[in-house]
């Protein structure tokens, strides 16, 4: 399975563009980045890794860990910047 098919089966319908080996979704603004906050939250496939947590004033990160896939949600609020970046699980 690819990183935009993952993509799929956690319901994120939104196109995303390949970088090198990372899917990246785009977000459109805060609103959208706290709706995929709590799909991706919610999800029974995903666990949030408690070392992958970085909340600040500027911007957040946030890992998800799964078998396959390593989802990653980031903010960057000066920059009015939100995405999913999806890549293969790092070993």
């Amino acid at each position: 399975m690819r990183p935009d098919e993952f993509a799929k089966t956690l319901g994120i319908d939104k196109e995303g563009k390949y970088y090198d080996d990372v899917y990246v979704i785009q977000l459109e603004d805060s609103n959208e980045f706290a709706r995929m906050y709590s799909r991706l939250d919610k999800n029974e496939n995903l666990d949030l890794d408690p070392e992958g947590i970085d909340l600040g004033t500027e911007g957040s990160t946030l890992v998800y860990l799964s078998d396959e896939f390593d989802v990653t949600l980031k903010s960057d609020f000066g920059e009015e910047y939100y995405a999913v970046e999806i890549s293969e699980a790092k070993e």
